[in-house]
């Protein structure tokens, strides 16, 4: 299990270091990030300017402090960190200037750990100019002399046909830009995901109400984020601060569900629908207090 919290039955979780973190402590396993950066986010575009840069990172030993790397070069440090057991919050201010960065967030202490690499642009990108419009096709000039033959006498009155009459020009078509192609939206993410309790564990009887077990989950792009215990026709929607979603899984089951299940967070945004597994769920007949 990739992240895990151990905390009592029947106790909430603590939710909301800073505006994004998850109260639950982590254990990196094999291919799991140790330090992330939260924002910006990945191939950002942004004005120049201060810029607020934020970002997670994990470590058995104790974290000091977090540093702000910019093209390969220390720009800031946070000491001031929000903390959750293993799991840290800092923030960093930026005066970005104009251009391509590649930002790195490292950790002081702990183990060392370096994020991945985030590339931002700095500066809006202009515009492609305005299509040349069509230069219209001048219509024939009229001869300035009539010919001979329509130059009248004194003695005549000329005839309207003597007088040519100039064609009007042709109105010049607007030029049509390019639909521009909507951008692909970007699809959830889930960061992290744990359930509390060792084992996690609820009753079957409907009249446990003090045993539940809660479960907390970062999750980034999502509009709605469940929790689904296999075997179980029930979901448990999580509820939302910032980043951090959390739900509490009741007692009060079918006979039927006694036994142990796996539990899975899945989240749902404009950009498609993504689970990941979080640990196993024990549920055991009847209650305690029978």
């Amino acid at each position: 299990m990739g992240w895990i919290t151990a905390t009592a039955s029947g106790l909430a979780a603590a939710v909301g270091v800073g505006a994004t973190v998850v109260g639950l402590s982590m254990s990196a396993s094999a291919g799991e990030p140790n330090v992330w950066i939260d924002s910006p986010t990945v191939d950002a575009t942004l004005v120049p300017g201060e810029i607020l840069v934020s970002a997670h990172a994990t470590a058995d030993d104790e974290i000091t402090s977090l540093v702000l790397t910019v093209d390969g070069k220390d720009v800031a440090t946070a000491t001031d960190l929000d903390r959750s057991d293993k799991l840290v919050y800092g923030t960093f201010q930026w005066d970005a200037p104009e251009g391509v960065h590649v930002l790195v967030v490292s950790q002081e202490g702990g183990d060392g750990a370096d994020s991945a690499e985030r590339l931002v642009y700095i500066g809006t990108p202009s515009d492609p100019g305005p299509a040349e419009e069509p230069t219209p096709t001048p219509s024939e000039k009229p001869s300035e002399k009539p010919s001979p033959s329509e130059t009248p006498s004194e003695s005549e009155t000329p005839s309207e046909s003597a007088t040519p009459t100039p064609e009007p020009k042709p109105e010049p078509k607007p030029t049509k830009k390019p639909t521009p192609k909507p951008e692909p939206k970007p699809a959830p993410v889930i960061d992290a995901a744990s359930i509390a309790g060792e084992p996690p564990t609820v009753y079957q009887g409907n009249y446990c109400p003090t045993y539940t077990v809660q479960v907390t989950a970062r999750v980034r792009n999502a509009t709605r984020v469940t929790v689904l215990i296999a075997g179980v026709p029930r979901t448990f929607a999580m509820t939302a601060s910032g980043s951090s979603w959390t739900a509490t899984l009741p007692s009060g089951y079918d006979p039927g569900a006694i036994g142990t299940h796996g539990v899975s967070v899945q989240a749902v945004g404009a950009g498609g629908t993504v689970s990941r597994p979080v640990g196993d769920l024990l549920i055991r007949a009847g209650c305690p207090k029978d």
